[in-house]
C-alpha cells in the first residue's frame, strides 16, 4: 500500500517540503518523493519511509496542504482527517526538522530503505572512503538507509562502505560501559586512543555485518575519542567506553578500508572465514533485505 507524490508547486520560496504521512496499517510503508515549494518544483527519486515531515520557512495550514495535494489528485478529505485513496493518513504540519532538509537523529532513524550489506572482498570495503563534503539531501537519504539497514541486521553500527557507498560516514546504535544507549552519526571520523598507562585493552568476541555469523576474539582499547562531523556538518567530539568505544574503532576502520580480520593473525583469520562458511547459508545474498534464517 503506497501513495506517490512526484512534485508540487506552492507559493513561497523554493525549499524542500517533507510531507508528513503515516500509514493507517502498522506494517505498511509509504513511498514519497521530495517536493519543493515554488514554481520550478520537481520530484526527486522515491524513498520508502514510515513517515516523513513537512518543513519550510513558515507553518502551513491544514487547508493549504489539502488544496496542494488535491491539485495533485491524491487526497480526499473528511471532517477529522486527510486520507489518500489508498488509506494513507496525513498528520500534523509542524515538526522539528530544519527547512534545508537536514534531519535530527530521531527522524533519520525512521527514514530510509533497508539495503544489501556487501561482504568482505568487495573493493569498496578495502580502500579508504571519500570525505563527506556535502551534507544535503543525498547524505540524509543515505544515513536514513544506513540506520534502517543496521536495525534490520541487528547491528551496533554500520559504515557507508558496507552498503556499497564509498563515503566516510557511519551510524551507531549501541551501549557504553554503563549500558547507556547511544545513537548517532559520524562523518569523516578520526579516533584517538589512550596511550601509555592510560591504555587498557579489553578482549571481546567481535563480528562484522559484512561477514555475518562469524566472530573472533580481538583486544581493543576500552576507551576511544571520536572526532568528526554530525549530519549537519557540525564538528563533534564523542567519548566512548565499552561497546561504544569498540564501535567507534571498528567503524572508523571501515572508513580507512580496514576490516577487523586485518587485525588478526593469518591463522585466526582463516578460522574466522571458516566460521562464516559454516553459517553462510543462513544469510541470503541480499541480506538483510531478505532476512536471515534462524539456526
Amino acid at each position: 500500500m503506497s501513495t506517490e507524490i512526484r512534485s508540487a508547486s506552492f507559493p513561497g520560496s523554493t525549499v524542500p517540503i517533507w510531507l508528513l504521512i503515516r500509514s493507517t496499517r502498522a506494517l505498511s510503508r509509504a513511498v514519497v518523493t521530495n517536493a519543493c515549494i515554488g514554481p520550478t518544483a520537481s520530484g526527486i527519486r522515491p524513498v520508502s519511509i514510515p513517515y516523513c515531515v513537512w518543513s519550510g520557512p513558515n507553518p502551513v495550514s491544514q487547508r493549504s496542504l489539502e488544496n496542494l495535494l488535491r491539485r495533485l489528485g491524491e487526497v480526499r478529505t473528511d471532517r477529522t482527517t486527510t486520507r489518500s485513496r489508498r488509506g494513507v493518513r496525513l498528520l500534523g504540519l509542524r515538526c522539528g526538522v530544519r527547512h534545508d532538509g537536514v534531519m535530527p537523529i530521531d527522524q533519520l532513524t525512521r527514514l530510509g530503505t533497508v539495503r544489501e550489506i556487501v561482504r568482505w572482498g568487495a573493493p569498496v570495503l578495502h580502500q579508504p572512503a571519500r570525505s563527506v563534503t556535502d551534507f544535503g539531501d543525498a547524505l540524509q537519504y543515505l544515513l536514513g538507509s544506513m540506520f534502517a539497514t543496521n536495525a534490520a541486521a541487528h547491528g551496533a553500527g554500520l559504515a557507508a562502505p558496507q552498503i556499497g557507498v564509498g563515503l566516510a560516514a557511519f551510524v551507531y546504535d549501541c551501549v557504553d560501559a554503563e549500558l547507556r544507549r547511544h545513537i548517532g552519526v559520524v562523518c569523516n571520523s578520526v579516533v584517538e586512543l589512550p596511550q601509555g598507562r592510560d591504555r587498557h585493552l579489553e578482549t571481546w568476541d567481535e563480528g562484522c555485518l559484512s561477514l555475518p555469523g562469524a566472530f573472533a576474539e580481538l583486544a581493543r582499547p576500552d576507551l576511544a575519542v571520536c572526532r568528526g562531523q554530525d549530519q549537519y556538518g557540525h564538528d563533534i567530539e564523542l567519548t566512548g567506553t565499552g561497546q561504544l568505544a569498540r564501535c567507534f574503532q571498528h567503524e572508523t576502520d571501515h572508513l580507512d578500508g580496514i576490516v577487523f580480520g586485518n587485525r588478526l593473525s593469518s591463522r585466526r583469520c582463516r578460522g574466522l572465514y571458516e566460521s562464516h562458511r559454516q553459517v553462510a547459508n543462513r544469510y541470503p545474498g541480499d541480506w538483510p533485505v531478505t532476512p536471515g534464517r534462524r539456526p
